[in-house]
């Protein structure tokens, strides 16, 4: 993948005062690579985010966001920036993120009078990389707020899947999130439904056809690029449930038959890019602390706990309480 996000975080971290080239270190990247572009695997980019993670200051990353800019999404920025309506910039970043390799891929839902957009993980990212994302979304959406309406969006409120702090509250607040919950069970934001028909300060409908055409071509040549597994993973990721593959096929547009042959002629197999996805989610999970056993295993798509203790055991050889120190430390 080419590592647009670590670009973006480059940038961010330089402008807000911190010397990334000292921080990579012996990360095996340089930034001129970085800064070019050069492809590098997903599970290295998530590696690379975890050492700047380890490396910073607790809220290093809601600082770096405030430094934002449209540009830093690309075309898709600006195809977001010249929507009509607040629900519809919400729209063209879940159907659009991957060109930014944005560590995070959407969910969106409307209840009544709150509205929602639940962030869910496109990389194998730790505990560490996943605050560290967190945070920087998070800033960098106030940011991005005010530079397409001009003023902050009242009322949202943010969901965070780890502890807090008092220093991370009032961080939070600084930025303008009015309700902040820790140790929820995923990374969300909510907020007022009446907001999401409010106009952008942009608007040409013009300029909008333009980039969303331009966002339409450049989808198509990713998802050629990308590779049919990486779609599967993604796929995986968007389930609060994991589900079987007839599920995944039927969200690709595809057979089940073709689905494992597709990844039979990448060498893998759905079983393979399911187990992976269920370890990653297990150790999110597990370090939550706040979820029972069942519902764990209801959202690795098991019908039972005795098949998470099961895959468990498979995983590291051990017994799921050794299990479950071994992930919350």
């Amino acid at each position: 993948m080419k590592p647009r996000i670590l670009r973006t975080y480059v940038r961010q971290l330089t402008a807000a005062g911190y010397d990334v080239a000292e921080l990579l270190g012996d990360a095996g990247i340089t930034l001129e690579s970085i800064e070019a572009l050069a492809p590098i695997a997903a599970d290295n980019v998530a590696s690379i985010i975890d050492t700047l993670a380890t490396r910073l200051p607790e809220c290093a990353a809601l600082q770096a966001g405030k430094y934002t800019q449209v540009g830093d999404l690309g075309l898709v920025g600006y195809r977001q920036l010249f929507s009509r309506s607040f629900r519809e910039a919400i729209d063209v970043w879940i159907r659009f993120s991957v060109l930014t390799s944005h560590p995070f891929a959407g969910k969106f839902a409307v209840d009544g009078a709150r509205w929602q957009l639940e962030y869910r993980p496109n990389l194998p990212l730790t505990s560490r990389a996943l605050r560290f994302c967190s945070d920087e979304a998070l800033s960098s959406l106030q940011t991005l707020l005010g530079n397409f309406f001009g003023a902050e969006i009242p009322s949202i409120s943010i969901h965070l899947p780890f502890p807090g702090t008092d220093a991370l509250s009032r961080s939070y607040a600084e930025i303008g999130y009015d309700s902040v919950i820790f140790d929820a069970p995923y990374l969300a934001i909510e907020g007022d439904s009446s907001c999401l028909d409010r106009s952008l300060i942009c608007i040409d409908s013009d300029v909008r056809a333009l980039c969303e055409n331009q966002c339409q071509t450049m989808l198509s040549l990713a998802i050629a690029e990308v590779g049919f597994a990486t779609r599967v993973e993604h796929a995986l990721r968007l389930y609060d449930s994991l589900p079987t593959a007839h599920v995944v096929a039927a969200r690709l547009g595809v057979s089940r038959r073709t689905l494992h042959r597709e990844l039979a002629a990448e060498g893998t197999s759905f079983h393979r890019i399911l187990d992976r996805v269920r370890r990653e989610r297990a150790e999110l999970l597990f370090a939550n602390g706040k979820l029972a056993l069942k519902e764990i295993a209801w959202q690795l798509g098991f019908a039972d706990p005795s098949g998470l203790r099961r895959a468990a055991r498979g995983w590291t050889g051990t017994t799921l309480p050794d299990r479950d120190r071994s992930l919350a430390a």
